[in-house]
């Protein structure tokens, strides 16, 4: 089971995610206190901006689950 797909990533956005990922590396080397905290404020920002999708997928989980459960109980 592939859940990234790296396979599929066009060159062209290859190319982009190394060269952000040479731009972390070099800030490190660079000014390690400045790119720790570059990196965790982009972390941070990642983890709540994706709150809104864990909200839906666990709603919608649920509404699977109840359907699944109401199917299988007798009423």
């Amino acid at each position: 089971m592939k859940v990234i797909g790296w396979a599929r990533i066009s060159p062209k956005r290859g190319a982009i995610i190394l060269a952000l990922w040479l731009c972390a590396v070099a800030l490190y080397f660079q000014n390690y206190l400045l790119g720790f905290t570059v990196l965790l404020i982009l972390s941070f920002m990642h983890v709540v901006l994706e709150f809104p999708l864990n909200h839906r997928s666990f709603r919608e989980i649920g509404g699977h689950l109840r359907a699944k459960s109401a199917r299988v109980l007798p009423t």
